[in-house]
């Protein structure tokens, strides 16, 4: 089954550690989804929400180095990433 096209509208860089950090969802183009991937080398913790977003380990989504995963905006204008305190890479990939 063929996927549906994926065009790219703008890209991010977030490095999490045992900090919760933030950066805004590049809004050029209205995208639908996010393609993330964490370049490693820890595990991250993140959450989508607004500006005041803070992501911790008990409740964020892991994604595991080297994984990239594809996910729903529904609205979300930030993303919030943590470590358990190694740093992780994460490159954010916005798309409609």
């Amino acid at each position: 089954m063929a996927l549906p096209d994926f065009v790219l509208t703008g890209t991010a860089v977030l490095s999490a550690n045992g900090v919760s950090k933030t950066v805004v969802i590049p809004a050029a183009g209205t995208p639908t989804q996010l393609i993330v991937t964490n370049l490693g080398p820890a595990t991250a913790f993140f959450v989508l929400g607004n500006s005041s977003i803070q992501a911790t380990v008990a409740t964020g989504h892991a994604i595991v180095p080297n994984e990239p995963m594809v996910i729903n905006l529904n609205g979300a204008t930030n993303l919030s990433a943590i470590t358990t305190g190694d740093n992780a890479l994460l490159r954010i990939s916005a798309a409609k």
